[in-house]
């Protein structure tokens, strides 16, 4: 039994985020919409300038749509899954360019791990200093590679409540237990 019951979302660009056994409804309603109202910005189909009928010019889902979607919904902190480090990092400050997240106590309680845990020469090195200036917004990284006292701060944050977003590898879910809304 779970402590906190699983429940399933499905997200789409168009659809946002939607309960898997409503996806058709949801799609019937989008299209009846295009169809009531024209084509909306730049999606849907048009003539090719060859005459065919072009693509389908919807983006894929984007995961900063998706934690915008969730914070609308009061669903953070979340936890992203990648499959590599190298996106985990990427995302992370790809999410920070555009939110921040943070707040007196994330402040306050990163100020402190940091002093605790990370030397100033491991603040020096650059991957560190990306995912302090992450951690400054709210938002985390985590995967099997980290500095141990970067993870140590990175677990403390989440655990206190003081990320919002974490972008992490599977091996963040080996026995780790940790708040968060999705």
């Amino acid at each position: 039994k779970r402590a906190v019951p699983l429940k399933h979302f499905v997200f789409d660009t168009e659809l946002g985020i939607t309960e898997p056994h409503l996806v058709k409804q949801k799609i019937k309603e989008a299209n009846r919409q295009r169809r009531g109202h024209g084509k909306r910005r730049g999606r849907g189909r048009g003539r090719h300038r060859y005459g065919g009928m072009k693509e389908k010019q919807t983006p894929n889902p984007d995961h900063r749509d998706l934690v915008a979607d969730l914070k609308q919904r009061d669903m953070l902190p979340v936890i992203l899954f990648n499959f590599s480090r190298k996106s985990c990092y990427e995302k992370a400050l790809e999410l920070i360019a555009l939110n921040n997240f943070s707040s007196e106590k994330g402040r306050s309680l990163l100020n402190k791990l940091v002093a605790k845990n990370l030397s100033s020469e491991l603040l020096e090195l650059d991957t560190v200093s990306d995912i302090v200036r992450c951690l400054e917004k709210g938002v985390g990284v985590h995967h099997a590679g980290l500095l141990p006292g970067l993870k140590t701060v990175v677990e403390e944050m989440f655990a206190e409540g003081c990320l919002k977003a974490l972008y992490a590898t599977e091996t963040f879910s080996l026995g780790v237990n940790m708040p968060a809304r999705s």
